[in-house]
């Protein structure tokens, strides 16, 4: 197994973790926290990615899902540990097809949400 893909798998391990935990618990509140707009000014060119885009990211790279569904998913622990490993998987293959040098990524690869 690939050390990013091992470190993926414990980061979304651990937001799942965060998120079923009591919702008035300040790691429940803020895990997936995102600053109101014109919140601070950051230099120009590419804004930097926050912890929330980067965890819908890692669960679907096309059309991630929003904060309200990954709270949702993550709150069955079952079906949070069933994403998990799709989304593993999935890096596990892009992962191949990157050394492979493949030139097109194949559509059945794709992570949807529920």
């Amino acid at each position: 197994e690939p050390l990013t893909q091992t470190i993926q798998r414990r980061q979304l391990r651990y937001i799942g973790h965060c998120l079923r935990r009591n919702t008035n618990e300040f790691i429940n509140m803020y895990a997936l926290y995102t600053p109101k707009s014109g919140h601070g000014t950051r230099k120009r060119g590419r804004p930097r990615l926050n912890y929330p885009d980067y965890v819908a990211r890692l669960i679907n790279n096309d059309t991630p899902p929003t904060i309200e569904e990954i709270r949702k998913t993550a709150v069955n622990r079952e079906e949070w540990q069933s994403n998990e490993f799709i989304i593993i998987s999935n890096v596990t293959a892009a992962f191949h097809l990157k050394i492979a040098q493949a030139k097109v990524f194949p559509t059945w690869l794709h992570f949807t949400p529920v």
